[in-house]
């Protein structure tokens, strides 16, 4: 992602897949009550549903881009190895 960046392709099947899987799952009640409730509880006013879809709708390659920089910028990144390896040159080597 932060490479290569996002085409709008597949920008466009990610917002379709997640407005189809999420209009989908609203179709239950139990669904519903919990979009509901979560929204309550965590925001403290409940989101319509065509607001949200266009919210996402509205999103750009670009605004993607700059979260993909932020949130896995080279200065946010961090390492951990558990266990043995037999030869650290090639350990680093797989890091590059």
């Amino acid at each position: 992602m932060r490479r290569d960046g996002v085409t709008e392709a597949e920008l466009a099947r990610s917002k379709e897949y997640w407005k189809g899987r999420t209009l989908l799952r609203l179709e239950d009640t139990r669904a519903v009550t919990s979009w509901l409730g979560s929204q309550e509880l965590l925001l403290d006013r409940i989101h319509e549903v065509d607001d949200v879809v266009s919210q996402v709708e509205s999103v750009t390659a670009e605004e993607v881009r700059a979260v993909t920089d932020r949130v896995f910028g080279q200065s946010r990144m961090s390492l951990a190895v558990i266990g043995p390896y037999r030869s650290q040159r090639r350990f680093l080597k797989r890091l590059t």
